[in-house]
């Protein structure tokens, strides 16, 4: 080995002879050289005494600054004709990119102290060319996340405007989650086609065997991202449907809100209540109701759920609503007709109308809701008992009204776990009036059982909404629920979570004092997660988002595999699309910023038939004139977006950049791309490719 020069050898060569010899390899280069010779020294038997300071030293330096110092180093004598650039992305592409630790470039000691967990394992996202520009990988949260602090609100890009936080933000969400996942992996991917290149140029003086390591690795990064590619997309389990031939009168799991656990007996519920769950409105109804006769049911606050993490003004934090219902309503009992709720507040409410009724009442306490249909003749009557005490009619409501139609068990509830008694209980937990029955008592042929829910999976559609903002999306999709009511269909985007926020029927927009871009982001994460729950329910869906980035299709609707699989596309011409735009403005002060709308028509890609849809509808102009349009929408886009902010590669990150937390609890203000790839802080990417960072911007 004396025939080795330390003076003339590359960082990662030295770590590798370090290595083989079974010595440290953290350190600056000046370091690593010292102590490779000590160790050649030790071979020779020479003395090494000078030495024996810095073999300590080493210990406590940080791969952070071996990065760093390498980058701005001197080249040695046989590095003169490289550039130091491109040492450092060689280096960079050979930190952060692998999943496994390699002894030969980058030891595991230095992988678990320095890299985020984003950058050690990077969250398996298939390219897409639309997305030209993306976000610092770091940022995008990886697997096994759980383990790791969250990030900032900001983080998702449509929190970096509050104004886009009045429109739909489902791509924003891209989806926050999406753009930053496909822009790991495509940016990944730039950078080793860079260090491709720089391999060229060196490989003349490169051995073999050094050639071969770097492309094993490369081959290693990709399994890996195979590997874990497969093991998000694992295959979705469905609900257990044995509730589904019961001829009791239960819960139904399928004419309720997905933000709602019904228990094994379902007899019993709880509402989600992490984060912005906590603010929303969830529903469910009985399985059969009735037509005729004297039907009652009663419903107990089994408990108050905690919501401490609520801001102090948030307006009856725990509060359940009780009464009776037309299946062919929505979830919101007492907000439209034929929907008669009365609430813990004291209130009863119908058509979205709240009057003071009866006593107030919480955990603990027990509801009845009577139902008469046979005191009158042209009325029914709806009234209710608080713990056993009779508190009179709330609702005489005309039979004609009604239009024949049954009234189901409904039950509201925000932060409230409940327990319902159709007439299963041997005794029941009040007595009740003369003359009235449980309604799980009446007989089964007097019972209108509620829409069921389809046979099997296979007979389910998931129907995903294309379009830019005031497209039209939502209208297209309200009119096709209208019109096949039998469907049931669920339609998932924030307008429907923001709409479960509604405070005594009103808006939560005309009561919330806090941030409205903090509260769109929460609801967004809401989305999020009714949408993995939903793969596992058999119900028809209508996802009313924009979905115009192909990444966000493709992580909302593999999970749905195995259901009819539909796109719908709308994208109106420019003059009705203008006209549509300023309308939403006006009516819904929906006001889209522009650099929102350009960014999305940049990534603007169409859907293929057969990749993920089964079929492709086009509503609004045929395929050959969307096409057009959508290249047209692409160009002006790019042409349009403000190019990303420039930096010297070697500057202090600090300002510019977003600061991670490591493993270890340091901070890492690292940046390992080439600005040619967009990783200016201030902007996820050159081109327009993705969503801006704003979020050291004042809102």
């Amino acid at each position: 080995m004396s025939d080795i020069d330390p003076n003339k050898l590359k960082v990662v060569e030295l770590r590798e002879e370090l290595k083989s010899r079974g010595l440290d390899t953290k350190g600056t280069k000046p370091v690593l050289v010292k102590r490779l010779k000590k160790a050649l020294n030790e071979e020779k038997g020479g003395s090494v005494a000078d030495e024996s300071t810095d073999s300590i030293a080493d210990d406590s330096q940080e791969s952070s600054t071996l990065d760093d110092s390498t980058a701005q180093e001197s080249p040695t004598k046989n590095d003169q004709t490289e550039n130091t650039s491109q040492q450092s992305v060689e280096e960079s592409v050979e930190t952060p990119a692998k999943t496994e630790p390699e002894p030969e470039v980058q030891p595991k000691p230095d992988v678990t102290e320095e890299v985020a967990p984003a950058q050690a394992e990077p969250e398996p996202v298939e390219v897409e060319p639309e997305v030209e520009s993306k976000p610092d990988p770091v940022k995008a949260e990886p697997e096994p996340a759980p383990a790791e602090p969250e990030p900032a609100p900001a983080e998702e890009p449509m929190s970096a405007d509050a104004e886009s936080a009045e429109v739909k933000q489902e791509e924003e969400t891209a989806n926050g989650v999406d753009v930053k996942e496909e822009a790991k992996d495509e940016e990944m991917k730039a950078v080793e086609e860079l260090s491709d290149d720089d391999d060229k140029k060196r490989n003349r003086k490169r051995s073999r065997s050094r050639s071969r390591e770097r492309r094993h690795s490369r081959e290693d990064r990709h399994r890996s991202r195979s590997r874990s590619h497969e093991r998000r997309y694992k295959k979705i389990e469905m609900e257990d449907d044995a509730w589904e031939s019961s001829t009791d009168v239960l819960l139904d799991r399928f004419n309720a809100d997905l933000s709602l656990k019904v228990n094994e007996n379902n007899l019993s519920a709880s509402p989600f209540t992490e984060g912005g769950f906590a603010m929303m409105w969830t529903g469910v109804r009985a399985t059969y109701g009735v037509k005729g006769g004297k039907v009652a049911y009663e419903v107990k606050l089994t408990e108050n759920c905690d919501v401490s993490h609520l801001p102090p003004e948030e307006v009856h934090p725990n509060v359940l609503r009780v009464g009776w219902s037309a299946n062919s309503t929505s979830m919101q009992l007492g907000e439209e007709a034929k929907s008669f709720g009365y609430g813990g507040t004291g209130k009863a409410a119908t058509e979205c109308k709240f009057e003071d009724y009866g006593q107030q009442f919480t955990a603990g306490d027990v509801i009845t809701a009577y139902l008469d249909f046979d005191q009158d003749p042209a009325d029914i009557f709806i009234s209710f008992a608080k713990n056993g005490d009779d508190l009179g009619v709330c609702f005489p409501v005309k039979k004609s009204d009604l239009e024949e139609v049954a009234l189901f068990p409904h039950v509201l509830t925000k932060n409230v776990a409940f327990e319902c008694n159709f007439g299963a209980l041997e005794e029941p937990w009040f007595p009740l009036k003369e003359e009235f029955t449980f309604i799980g008592k009446v007989p089964l042929e007097e019972r209108v059982r509620g829409t069921e829910p389809p046979a099997k999976k296979e007979d389910c559609e998931v129907i995903m909404m294309i379009g830019l903002p005031a497209s039209g999306k939502t209208t297209w999709a309200e009119k096709l629920k209208a019109s096949q009511p039998e469907k049931m269909y669920n339609i998932l985007g924030t307008n429907l979570i923001i709409d479960k926020m509604k405070v005594m029927g009103l808006p939560r927009k005309k009561n919330y004092a806090g941030r409205w871009d903090v509260l769109i982001d929460k609801s967004t994460k809401c989305l999020n997660k009714l949408l993995e729950i939903a793969a596992g329910k058999k119900r028809n869906y209508i996802i009313d988002q924009t979905n115009v980035y192909a990444s966000a299709r493709r992580r909302k609707m593999q999970p749905f595999e195995g259901f009819q699989r539909k796109a719908v596309v709308i994208v109106p011409t420019e003059e009705d699309y203008k006209t549509r735009l300023e309308l939403q403005g006006k009516e819904e002060g929906k006001d889209v910023p522009e650099h929102a709308i350009l960014e999305m028509k940049a990534n603007f890609s169409l859907p293929e038939e057969g990749v993920l849809f089964d079929s492709i509808e086009y509503v609004e102009q045929e395929l050959e004139a969307t096409k057009e349009l959508v290249e047209k929408y692409n160009k002006e886009g790019k042409d349009n977006l403000p190019p990303p902010q420039k930096r010297s590669k070697f500057s202090d990150n600090r300002h510019d950049q977003i600061t991670t937390v490591n493993r270890m609890g340091g901070r890492d203000n690292r940046n390992r791309r080439d600005n040619r790839y967009g990783s200016g802080g201030s902007g996820h990417g050159g081109g327009g490719g993705g969503w801006r960072d704003n979020r050291h911007q004042g809102h």
